[in-house]
Parts: C-alpha cells; structure tokens; sequence
C-alpha cells in the first residue's frame, strides 16, 4: 500500500466511490504539533500515478478549517464527482471541542 502524501494522526476516514478518503488530523510541523485541513483519497486508476495503480491523490483543502479527531460518513453521492462526506465533531487548531457537522464535497 502506499503512503499518505502528509503523515498524520487524529485524521478521520471512510470509504468513498472507488477509494478511501482521509480527512484533517495532525502531524509533526515545524512548530510542533500542527493540525491540518488537509484531505487526500485513495484512488486505483491508471491515471493516479505515471507507473499506474493505487496512489493517494491530495485534494482541495477543508472549508471548515483545520480539524483532528472528528468521525466521518460517506452519503449520498450521486451529486458529486468524488463523492461527499459529513464530517462531524473533533477539535479545531485552538483545541476548541466541536459540536458541528459539515458536509464536504471531495470534489471541490
């Protein structure tokens, strides 16, 4: 299997369309500990790497901000290209606990 384009921790993770994707957590900065809004999916195509085959693909950051140990679920993906998510709960950049639920749509 390959690995994540950004080591992390903390992240959340479902199964989308064809792939997995992996959304927020944390990860070893140069400050420190760093949270990230970072999102990457698992893709098997031949066109995910030049030699073909299974790669992680990073994709437009998260609106909602920086976020680690939130949980995620797939739903209803017929709207969207990648697919969408909600992303519910876990802890901002400041470490502030959220109650909030977003919808992410992979594809923007």
């Amino acid at each position: 299997m390959p690995d994540l384009t950004l080591e992390r921790v903390g992240h959340a993770c479902c199964a989308v369309r064809k792939g997995v994707a992996v959304l927020g957590g944390a990860f070893k900065g140069q400050a420190g500990i760093e949270i990230t809004a970072s999102v990457e999916v698992l893709e098997n195509s031949s066109a995910s790497s030049a030699a073909g085959g299974i790669n992680f693909k990073a994709l437009a950051p998260l609106s909602c901000s920086a976020i680690y140990g939130s949980t995620v679920v797939p739903i209803d993906e017929g709207e969207s290209e990648q697919g969408q998510v909600l992303l519910i709960g876990g802890w901002d950049e400041h470490n502030v606990v959220s109650s909030a639920v977003h919808l992410v749509d992979l594809a923007t």
